[in-house]
């Protein structure tokens, strides 16, 4: 005779988990608090980040450069202050010339403000030290 096992017979009862090990009233529900709480804190952060990244407090705008000589080179760019921005905020625009093979060649920080005109156009000289292909606004921040 051998000794195998048997698989359980369809007629035998099915045992109830719950009765044999007890239940813990309530975990449904904690589950389902915690979800909402969690889906409430990330609509809140979504509403917040599109907020802020949808209007940044300031935005720049190359308007156009020329080459004055050799050693210097001029940019015209437009800054934009969100209205949330206080009336004396000004800004810091780095502005950077660049040669043909686009090695920076000069760079200067331009102060730009107050931001009581939302809109301001800057016009600013830079020293070189070649002749500039190109110049553009690399970043503004506030002060």
């Amino acid at each position: 005779m051998t000794d195998s096992p048997t698989a359980p017979s369809p007629a035998a009862p099915a045992t109830d988990l719950g009765a044999r090990y007890g239940r813990r009233p309530g975990g449904y529900r904690r589950l389902v608090v915690s979800g909402v709480v969690l889906a409430v804190a990330l609509v809140a952060w979504l509403g917040w980040t599109a907020v802020r990244v949808g209007d940044p407090e300031i935005s720049y705008q190359d308007v156009g450069f020329s080459v004055i000589s050799d050693g210097q080179a001029q940019i015209t760019f437009r800054v934009r202050f969100a209205g949330r921005v206080p009336a004396a905020t000004r800004a810091a625009c780095t502005v950077q010339a660049q040669n043909v093979l686009h090695t920076e060649i000069g760079r200067k920080d331009v102060t730009v403000g107050p931001a009581r005109e939302r809109r301001v156009q800057v016009t600013a000289q830079l020293p070189t030290s070649e002749r500039a292909n190109s110049v553009t606004v690399t970043g503004c921040a506030l002060l």
